[in-house]
């Protein structure tokens, strides 16, 4: 009897064993099956490297994230000046007073009917902008002049309901010594004299302010710029801000002179990033009624083509330091490139100075 159970128990110690063995086994496959991320791992079949490889992932190179361009628009009066369209710049319909008012005719009031058949012709959607400087703004004419500038807006909306209307350098009244010099006094009358202008603002569809060049100080050019657009702004209109890449014919010595490309570089960065809709670029005059000839390598213009990128009359600086000309977007992707790392490295600088060329290639951009 003592036998039978000694052998029973050797079975069941064996098959006990076994159990453990067997269990153990199935353990180590399922924890080296979770390890090894699958279920099944056939280790008959030899591995082989693959015999074709993968077509690599192409990555976009990465450009920094940029504030969109405001809108260029051309009212230039160059000699030999290409055209608009090949500029790669918007048109603005300038209305100038001897247009509004012929030869010997009272100034004094605008006529309705010439101005309907001015706005008439202007084509749909149309930036129109009138200059009407010589109707006084001091406070014994000032709300006289804004019911004339009333009636002229209403007289244009009416023969041109889509059109953009607007009036140069009135809202606010240009001024640069006062934010210069920045006197509180001045500086309050300033401000209560362009509010005045709030209900012109009601008819009108852009507000022009102008951005001319007295002197040949860009510190304080950038004071007085900063602070016509913010006064701009208060009327609550898109701002299309007139630039002059000549200094103005009050200035005695440099009268009609080309600004400097730094200088103007100074002002397209300045106006851009006081978040204007639109720059207008009015000049090419010269005193007597003359017309300046146009430089399509003139350093103001070379610097607007890097700022605004524009598709036309461009160049593409080379090696040696040379200037070819041709479109921006057939400029090599190495010119490209060099641009874009030329624009990570300027991360603390304003916003227009890192423009340059992002737009040099659409082969390249996504």
């Amino acid at each position: 009897m003592n036998e039978w159970q000694d052998w029973r128990n050797m079975v069941l110690w064996i098959v006990c064993m076994l159990v453990a063995c067997l269990a153990m086994i199935l353990w180590v496959a399922a924890l080296d099956a979770m390890l090894s991320g699958c279920s099944h791992v056939d280790r008959a079949k030899p591995r082989t490297m693959p015999t074709e490889i993968a077509t690599p992932i192409e990555i976009a190179p990465v450009v920094p994230s940029l504030p969109a361009l405001p809108a260029l628009y051309d009212a230039m009066l160059f000699a030999d000046k290409p055209t608009t369209a090949e500029l790669g710049m918007r048109p603005i319909r300038m209305v100038y007073k001897s247009e509004l008012w012929p030869a010997g005719s009272d100034d004094s009031q605008a006529d309705e009917t010439r101005v309907k058949a001015i706005a008439a012709k202007v084509a749909p959607g149309a930036v129109l902008c009138f200059d009407i400087e010589h109707w006084p703004v001091d406070d014994a004419n000032i709300e006289a002049t804004i019911d004339k500038l009333i009636a002229v807006a209403d007289w244009a909306h009416a023969a041109a309901p889509t059109a953009k209307v607007g009036f140069y350098a009135i809202m606010p009244i240009r001024d640069y010594w006062t934010p210069v010099q920045a006197k509180p006094d001045q500086l309050a009358k300033w401000h209560a004299r362009n509010a005045k202008f709030a209900r012109l603002a009601e008819h009108v569809d852009v507000i022009f302010p102008s951005l001319y060049t007295f002197y040949d100080k860009p510190d304080a050019w950038v004071i007085y710029a900063r602070a016509n657009i913010a006064e701009a702004a208060r009327f609550g209109k898109p701002v299309i801000a007139f630039l002059w890449p000549q200094y103005h014919d009050s200035n005695a010595a440099l009268h009609h002179t080309l600004i400097d490309g730094a200088f103007w570089q100074t002002q397209l960065d300045t106006t851009i990033d006081a978040g204007v809709a639109g720059v207008g670029i009015w000049g090419g005059v010269l005193p007597k009624g003359g017309r300046l000839t146009w430089d399509a390598q003139s350093p103001w213009w070379r610097a607007t083509i890097e700022t605004f990128h524009l598709p036309t009359t461009s160049f593409v600086p080379l090696p040696s330091g040379r200037l070819t000309g041709g479109s921006i977007h057939t400029a090599p992707i190495a010119a490209y490139q060099a641009h874009v790392n030329r624009a990570a490295e300027c991360g603390t600088k304003s916003q227009s100075s890192r423009r340059f060329y992002f737009a040099a290639n659409s082969e390249v951009l996504p």
